[in-house]
């Protein structure tokens, strides 16, 4: 933990210095029975403004560019198990990884997240950027030549429209991470090749923010054209070292070489079949890897998993990422009633047994309990702090007792009916749901099940057509800024549970500003105070991912916490 504190503060210390003057280069518990009163946030002053220092720093990207390796061999055809069709085809109205593959390999950005350090932002189609002294004015420079996979010329214009739909959406678009460049005030085309982003206030993630891996560049002709939507186009132009070939719905995505892709020589491969399966890792990926008719897949079942690590099967490989998503009860608070009142979603919270759920999900998952931020994270409580709370510790009988307690204090001692939405094709979701059923009886609480498939069950659960609904919303970068915003901001399309809290905005807007690692992590932890205490929605447990490929397939990124961000796939090669 200290290691990641420390890489993590020298990052922070790095990006503090380069935004600056800096033109980037690049180079290709309850535990009585009494009440208790939540806690007082201590007053938090406004951070400081970094005083500006002119820098000069050569090629500060070295070494983080790529993974290029002397014996790469190019050609041939990646068979990938992916998870399953997403409900539509846009990222950026997207809260689900059924969009990541494999449309993040035909995705450019503006800048992007390293394959080799997965917390570094490096140039992608900008292949340079500077920053006002005061931090509030972000020029990019687009390389020069690109083009989109259609042969139309990538200007500035297209990337302010492709911006511009993400932050200032129409009535059409429901943009997921509209929240996060709340703090952007103008995108301003300077000339064919240069735009500039302005802010509010100086923001430390702004960076990483444009660099999340949804957030592609497409024509702003193919925009118009569309509405500004793309969930009914699969075979957009964008920029990204594949290009679409062809998608049978529910089957199969082909994405073939992009031979005018911005880096000489790469990808490596011909092109990717993306194979399409029903749930996130089942049996059937699992069997395909294990039989050789794939050479990997994005998520397997864990029992499969855990016997490749035993060596059990000999020249399969996995590669681990724990996800930065959300899994949790959703308690929808604009309907009102019992689950608006925060006794009420104490007290699930408490009755949860979190151990028993993660051993019903053994068999498809590896769950590991946390909080609102992933506990291998520098700024999370440690995970035997997390397992030592109320509502998290193993041993539920005092948690039992203050929740029958808590339940009688906000008037339902009787309790009451609810409906709770399950997705149903996945096998994981189903068996938490019928855990929370039988662990709610214990407080005379009626649980009835509505199953929905993933693509109806987003589509309710954005609406508000729900009452209880178990699902996640991601996070792209490791800080609690970001993890919150995500969550438990009023204006974020992935919340859910229509929480809303202004203490906790207020909170927010001054992390923004904060620099060091000591006042961000200050400020996350009275954020994450407040919510253990209100519990605007019932963290379950974190999923980690367990990628599974055979030995011969080379290059893979070093993805830290997120595969979202880096599954560009153009530094993969096949040594067979």
């Amino acid at each position: 933990m200290d290691s990641l504190r420390g890489l993590w503060l020298r990052l922070v210390l790095i990006g503090a210095t380069l935004m600056v003057g800096l033109v980037a280069m690049a180079c290709g518990a309850d535990p009585t029975p009494t009440a208790t009163p939540r806690p007082t946030a201590t007053p938090v002053p406004p951070a400081p403004v970094p005083t500006a220092v002119a820098v000069v720093v050569a090629n500060p990207f070295a070494g983080l560019i790529d993974l290029r390796d002397s014996n790469a061999k190019s050609g041939g055809m990646w068979n990938l198990g992916c998870v399953s069709e997403a409900a539509h085809y846009d990222p950026i109205q997207s809260a689900t990884g059924a969009n990541s593959f494999p449309q993040l390999a035909v995705d450019a950005r503006l800048v992007r997240f390293s394959p080799v350090d997965a917390s570094t932002v490096i140039p992608e189609l900008a292949e340079s950027w500077d920053v006002s002294t005061d931090g509030k004015v972000y020029t990019f420079h687009l390389r020069a030549g690109l083009t989109f996979h259609n042969g139309d010329p990538i200007t500035a214009e297209d990337v302010k429209a492709s911006y511009d739909r993400i932050i200032n959406p129409p009535d059409s678009v429901a943009s997921v991470r509209k929240t996060a460049f709340r703090h952007v005030t103008s995108i301003d085309v300077l000339d064919s090749s240069t735009v500039t982003f302005t802010l509010s206030e100086p923001r430390g993630l702004f960076l990483k923010t444009v660099a999340m891996g949804w957030n592609l560049v497409v024509p702003k002709s193919v925009l118009e054209a569309n509405d500004y939507s793309l969930r009914k186009i699969d075979d957009y132009p964008s920029a990204g070292p594949f290009k679409f070939k062809s998608h049978q719905v529910g089957e199969q995505w082909v994405v073939e070489r992009f031979d005018d892709y911005y880096k000489d020589g790469q990808p490596y491969l011909d092109g990717l079949t993306c194979f399409k399966f029903t749930g996130w890792g089942g049996p059937e990926e699992t069997a395909g890897v294990l039989s050789g008719r794939l050479d990997g897949a994005i998520q397997t079942a864990a029992e499969s998993a855990a016997k490749v690590r035993a060596g059990d099967y000999p020249g399969i490989k996995i590669m681990e990422t724990f996800s930065p998503f959300h899994n949790g009860l959703y308690m929808n608070a604009a309907k009102g009633g019992p689950l608006a009142d925060t006794l009420v979603r104490r007290a699930i919270h408490l009755v949860t047994n979190r151990q028993a759920h993660q051993a019903v999900n053994a068999r498809f998952r590896v769950f590991r309990i946390g909080s609102y931020i992933h506990s291998v994270s520098p700024f999370a409580r440690t995970n035997a702090e997390v397992l030592s709370q109320p509502g998290f510790r193993a041993d539920k009988t005092a948690d039992i007792a203050r929740a029958k307690e808590l339940m009688i204090e906000a008037g339902y001692p009787d309790g009451f009916a609810v409906e709770y939405l399950v997705r149903g094709e996945s096998p994981a979701e189903r068996a938490s749901a019928i855990a929370w059923q039988d662990e709610l009886k214990q407080l005379n609480i009626d649980v009835t099940l509505r199953t929905a498939d993933s693509s109806r069950w987003f589509e309710e659960v954005r609406e508000g057509r729900f009452e209880m609904a178990k699902g996640g919303a991601g996070w792209t970068i490791d800080d609690p800024e970001d993890a919150f915003t995500t969550c438990c901001h009023p204006d974020s399309a992935t919340n859910y549970s229509k929480y809303s809290n202004d203490e906790v905005v207020a909170l927010l807007d001054r992390l923004g500003s904060a620099v060091s690692f000591e006042e961000r992590n200050r400020l996350g932890r009275e954020i994450l105070n407040i919510l253990e205490y209100e519990i605007p929605f019932v963290i379950e447990a974190y999923q980690s991912q367990q990628f599974m490929y055979w030995d011969y397939v080379k290059g893979l990124p070093n993805v830290g916490m997120n595969l979202y961000n880096t599954g560009n796939w153009d530094t993969v090669w096949l040594d067979k």
